[in-house]
């Protein structure tokens, strides 16, 4: 409806904007191709995760009884030397064979019979017993599973909460001097090898500085090269009343490198993820 604003002697008349259907359509068609897109991009992305996990597999299966194939070679006598072999009972070597789905001369079906078991074997969580350790491989797995998840978990916060907010930092103003200096530090770390980045830390901080420090100041100041905790501190935190205090600091001095190293190598993926969305956000038309 239109509207006449009196004032001064001035008569405006003002028609206020109204959202047309077409309008309406227009926003409606534009949000279901941004669902669409993003309901494909989902699709197409589980469909290749679901390939890779197969390729892998399959991968595994035949890489290790290739030797099977070519050479008729069983992956048994390939793991154990012959001295080992001898010390084993005929028993315990029938119940690995057995283990392996193997048989002396194996036909196409024999070869489907051994994939299925690999397969039924995996997803069951029955990957067999360690020849190092002599116990399941599923226990070694779960023992070690809250440290991995620890390590996992807070390496990944970091990365992802940096990567956030310096690309939301920089998307603000692009081709700026600050934005080109992030974007190159972000492309370097990126580029850079995880596993060299952690030995380069572990050489400084858990080799370097501690003799440095003992050189200078008599005290040996640095990080742990390996391990979760240490056991000094779990001997005296055992009895004192501020001992889950002392075991979570400890726990977190041995994380720190590793924690840094897995952090700063994942930055860079999600900095320039999201400052190149937020900056195509905000150019579009």
């Amino acid at each position: 409806m239109e509207r006449t604003i009196q004032g001064n002697g001035i008569e405006i008349s003002v028609k206020p904007m109204l959202r047309t259907p077409f309008l309406l359509l227009h926003s409606n068609a534009r949000y279901s191709e941004i669902n669409m897109g993003l309901r494909e991009y989902i699709i197409r992305r589980s469909i290749y995760m679901v390939l890779l996990v197969v390729a892998v597999v399959c991968f595994n299966f035949f890489l290790f009884r290739l030797p099977t194939f070519l050479f008729g070679a069983s992956p048994v006598s390939l793991m154990l030397s012959d001295e080992l072999r001898r010390n084993l009972t005929q028993d315990l070597l029938e119940q690995m064979y057995a283990n392996f789905g193997l048989v002396p001369e194996p036909d196409i079906f024999d070869w489907v019979y051994m994939f299925w078991r690999y397969i039924v074997s995996m997803f069951t969580g029955n990957f067999g017993v360690s020849f190092l350790t002599q116990r399941p491989v599923i226990d070694s797995i779960v023992e070690r599973l809250p440290n991995t998840l620890l390590l996992m978990g807070t390496s990944s916060m970091i990365a992802i909460l940096l990567g956030i907010w310096t690309g939301v930092k920089v998307a603000a103003d692009p081709g700026s001097r600050k934005d080109v200096s992030a974007v190159t530090v972000a492309l370097f770390i990126y580029a850079l090898p995880v596993f060299w980045l952690g030995m380069m830390l572990l050489l400084v901080f858990g080799y370097m500085l501690p003799e440095w420090t003992e050189v200078m100041w008599g005290i040996r100041l640095g990080f742990p090269q390996f391990g979760t905790i240490s056991y000094e501190v779990w001997e005296v935190a055992r009895t004192d009343p501020f001992g889950s205090l002392m075991v979570a600091g400890d726990v977190l001095h041995h994380l720190f490198l590793p924690m840094i190293t897995l952090g700063v190598g994942g930055y860079g993926g999600y900095f320039l993820y999201m400052r190149n969305n937020l900056i195509d956000v905000m150019t579009e038309d």
